[in-house]
């Protein structure tokens, strides 16, 4: 049999284990021997795997062995087979991890994990792009090839791969008399012996066996002490290992060649941008951010500490004076059970024995204690940086600058926005301006919300100060350490850590239950907490986004076009038709300037996680890539306006109506705003209108808002949002309603609802025919909420971090959908961001606590004590649960901002709901609210 294809869901997903070893006895009661342990073999020529794991000691959680462990090799997968090729796979064992048997084969981008030999035998093999990952407490070798004749055409070749990991690593050791392996454009870590080669015991095999490396880098490169049988390769000796054409691969090899073609050398791949303390530094940073973010859910920065009922420990999260360990606090984000940490570890490759203490410093003490120590670790480690390394650092932050600045708004640009509102501003107010304006005199009774406009003063002029609040009241020494670290360095740092929240790692660990694939929430709340320590505008972190999520799309469209090319409709057609949208799909052609070496092999797990509907594993450019874009097309700025013509593909939530109803739903569709679609931004902002008297009033408030995400509208059930509302206008154009408002008597109503004290019968009557619209539109929403909370469940928003902002009975559906999120603990990284305004939702037995758990970062509840519009349509609530629309709501973790100065009556947020966003600052991490704007 040949023409076999094995393909997973990805490495991370699709896991095939078992646990023999060379001393078990097999079905003839002898030893099954080092070829009979193997996991999988594979004797069908013309083999293919792409996205599977083989893993040795795995079925019976076995513990690997001891390195050099009599009798327990173990193959996690045996390839016997000529023409197989291995694309994204995973192989994971200990000793004799991967038996290369014999023939001709192609490993790209490959995770390799052993400790002795673990990857062995007479194949004659390519391995491309591949992480070797060696995992000992004591001694390994990477490589034990068994060539033993000049006339044979085997040996093994690592090309842009990457070797890491514990332990004193051989190169290789000289399985057979001829053995051969050739290392090129490598990096090294310094677990390599400064020998780098042993001969077996066998000197005679010095002299036969061709050991070389050509162009190798890290700590573990150096050729100075290599044994003298070795060989430092000239670019012509170099030149027939480093192509497809050692295997013949141009002949065979069925995956489309991006990174080389035949007979062509491969560029070599970047040096890691942060040594080994630095990442180190780097994930501590990460993880304090973490935990601070966690906090701040139920103590948000310039805010008095609230109590928290049913919360989590008051002195785990304030102070870390708790005895118990993070580890027994199974409902911190810093424990292992969470998934937030962990992966950005291994992406990292900060070693294993390291993690448990790192949560412990995050989770167990205040930040202010470790802070400090972690920032100067990041500048004192820097000693001399490789002129390579800087010369990346400062091509990819220069191409992050200037990504940063084609994002902003300009002048003209704001002009024509602020214009646009200004107009239908104007049109809004013609409309209501004789039904809903504020009495000119004040009423002599009017209702005062439990927080005092002094108090929220106070509240706002304290957030303003919480850039340096939030070193948690230190004494200044680490924003003064902050200051010591590089611009260079500070966005790198950020850049490393972005890659690792968005990296698809394969997790050995299965205790993570609680997240879900994808760029997390509070991954990206963390690191806006993170950019404000370091005093890095948050506009540089979203330039980094789309940077990394262009380069990803425009590689994968790439690789998608070759694969597809010959049929008749390619999977970048059957995208486009299904309207998947995220970071998944480019649209227009190719990025002109990607070309070989330009997949940084530290990413090389991929992206996959940003689009789990299509089991697709994405690469990206790393620092050298854009670097050698900016050289190609003659600026960084170049390179810039390159990748930005490129972004998610745009119709999963655009122009598609969701076919499902939820009960009576009629009208459930998301409409496109604002100019940033097409463009690989990693946010989504859904915004929901609850009082329209017209179609446009679903886009035109949200209209002239700047926010470098994907935006979108929701339409939902116009018919009977708009039929409230003309019944409201009626109600206020009424003899009776007309009469009230010229004697100034709403005000007094609304303070008669607050107090309990009865309505007059003949204002009762007048009510009637707005209840029943009301009633309808408050069942409606409730079940377009149902549906919204489906569709960010489903994924269809690329599974990125959501904003939620809505007024209205647009704030109650997204309450409700906030309501379906918190009813599972793996839907916390959904939704980074919520405001609620004027929403017509009860305080009282609503679990507003549930709800913000769910919400990652800033929540907000706007409100007008003035609102007696809401309060009339809500009456019932009003007066016995409490109404968030005109009252503050007491649950720590959420903002109440008093917009009465803001709000003349409901209809005003039509218009007015854009100047408020503006004061809110929603990019800011701590809560404010500029009363200056």
């Amino acid at each position: 049999m040949a023409y076999i294809t094995l393909e997973g869901a990805g490495a991370g997903k699709t896991i095939i284990r078992w646990d023999d070893t060379a001393d078990r006895l097999g079905p003839n009661g002898k030893p099954l021997g080092t070829y009979g342990s193997a996991t999988f073999a594979v004797d069908a020529p013309y083999f293919v795997a792409k996205n599977i794991t083989f893993k040795s000691f795995g079925q019976n959680k076995a513990a690997a062995p001891a390195a050099g462990a009599r009798g327990k090799q173990a193959v996690a997968l045996r390839i016997s087979a000529d023409m197989a090729a291995f694309i994204n796979c995973k192989f994971v064992g200990a000793q004799d991890t991967l038996y290369d048997h014999r023939g001709r084969h192609y490993f790209k981008n490959c995770h390799i994990q052993g400790s002795v030999d673990f990857i062995f035998g007479n194949g004659l093999s390519l391995y491309e792009s591949c992480h070797l990952h060696a995992k000992t407490n004591s001694f390994g070798a990477l490589t034990a090839q068994k060539r033993e004749s000049m006339l044979e055409q085997t040996g093994f070749s690592f090309v842009n791969c990457k070797v890491t990991g514990s332990g004193a690593l051989y190169l290789g050791r000289a399985w057979g008399t001829f053995s051969r392996v050739v290392f090129a454009y490598t990096y090294m870590d310094k677990i390599i012996t400064p020998t780098g080669w042993y001969d077996w015991g066998d000197k005679q095999r010095q002299m036969t066996v061709f050991y070389g490396q050509f162009k190798c880098s890290g700590p573990g490169a150096s050729f100075g002490g290599r044994v003298k049988w070795a060989r430092e390769l000239t670019k012509q000796e170099a030149e027939p290992f480093v192509s497809l054409s050692f295997i013949d691969g141009h002949q065979w090899v069925p995956i489309p060649i991006r990174t080389a073609k035949a007979g062509k050398e491969m560029p070599p791949p970047s040096k890691p941008m942060l040594t080994p303390p630095q990442n180190y530094a780097a994930g501590a940073l990460f993880a304090m951010a973490i935990n601070q973010v966690q906090i701040h859910q139920t103590l948000p920065l310039g805010f008095p500490a609230a109590e928290k009922d049913g919360g989590l420990p008051e002195e785990r999260l304030s102070s870390g004076s708790s005895s118990d360990s993070v580890s027994d606090d199974p409902r911190l984000w810093v424990h292992e059970s969470s998934g937030l940490l962990r992966p950005i570890f291994e992406f990292l490759e900060i070693d294993t024995r390291a993690w448990g203490g790192l949560e412990e410093t995050a989770g167990g003490s205040p930040a202010k204690n470790h802070l400090g120590a972690f920032l100067r670790l990041l500048v004192e480690d820097s000693g001399d940086v490789p002129s390579e390394v800087a010369d990346n650092e400062t091509a990819l932050v220069s191409a992050i600058d200037a990504m940063s600045s084609r994002m902003e708004l300009s002048p003209a640009d704001y002009d024509a926005k602020k214009e646009r509102q200004l107009k239908y501003e104007h049109a809004c107010r013609e409309k209501f301006s004789t039904q809903e304006e504020t009495q000119e005199s004040e009423p002599e009774e009017r209702y005062s919300p439990d927080i005092s406009q002094q108090e929220i003063d106070v509240a706002a002029s304290k957030s303003e100060q919480a850039v340096t609040q939030s070193i948690i009241e230190s004494d200044g020494r680490p924003m003064e350490e902050a200051t010591m670290v590089s611009y260079l360095r500070k966005v790198t740092v950020l850049y490393e850590l972005l890659s690792a929240c968005l990296a698809d790692t394969p997790e050995d660990n299965k205790k993570s239950t609680k997240r879900r694939k994808g760029y997390d929430a509070r991954h990206r709340v963390a690191l806006r907490l993170l950019a404000t320590w370091f005093d890095v505008k948050w506009t540089k972190m979203e330039a980094i986004e789309t940077m990394i999520a262009c380069s990803a799309m425009a590689l994968l469209k790439e690789e998608e076009s070759k694969e597809e090319g010959n049929s008749q409709e390619s999977s970048w057609e059957k995208w486009k038709r299904g309207g998947i949208i995220g970071a998944a799909a480019v649209t227009g052609g190719t990025l002109m300037a990607i070309t070989g070496g330009l997949a940084a092999p530290a990413i090389a797990a991929g992206f996959g996680a940003l689009a789990p509907t299509l089991g697709t594993i994405i690469p990206v450019i790393g620092a050298s890539g854009f670097a050698a874009v900016a050289s190609a097309a003659g600026s960084v700025a170049g390179s810039v306006a390159v990748a930005a013509s490129f972004g998610a593909a745009g119709a999963g939530l655009t122009g598609s109506k969701v076919a499902r109803r939820i009960g009576d739903v009629e009208e459930f569709e998301f409409k496109a705003i604002g100019d940033n679609h097409n463009q690989g931004h990693l946010a989504v902002e859904i915004s929901v209108s609850g009082f329209v008297s017209e179609e446009e009033d679903f886009i035109r408030p949200w209209d002239a808002q700047h926010e470098n995400m994907e935006r979108y509208a929701l339409q939902w059930e116009s018919e009977h949002l708009i039929a409230v509302s003309t019944a409201i206008q009626d109600w206020l154009t009424s003899k009776m309603a007309t009469e009230m408002m010229k004697r100034g008597a709403m005000m007094t109503v609304l303070s008669t609802l607050m107090t309990a004290l009865a309505w007059p019968t003949t204002l009762l009557s007048l009510t009637d025919f707005i209840d029943s619209k009301w009633t309808i539109a408050i069942d409606r929403s409730d079940k377009a909420g149902k549906m919204l909370a489906e569709v960010l469940l489903k994924g269809l928003q690329g599974n990125r971090p959501v904003t939620l902002v809505g007024f209205s009975l647009g704030a109650r559906v997204i309450f409700r959908c906030l309501q379906i999120l918190a009813e599972s603990e793996t839907n916390a990284g959904l939704v980074e961001r919520v405001v609620l305004l004027g929403a017509p939702i009860a305080i009282k037995d609503m679990d507003w606590e549930a709800t913000r758990k769910v919400v990652a970062g800033r929540y907000v509840n706007v409100y007008s004590t003035n609102d007696w519009m809401l309060g009339i349509a809500f009456r019932a609530n009003l007066l016995t649960r409490g109404l968030a629309g005109i009252q503050p709501v007491d649950v720590p973790g959420i903002e109440n901002v008093d917009a009465t100065e803001i709000i003349d009556g409901h209809s005003s947020y039509l218009w007015r709901t854009q100047q408020i966003l503006d004061q809110l600052e929603l990019d800011t991490y701590y809560p404010v609210f500029n009363r200056k704007a």
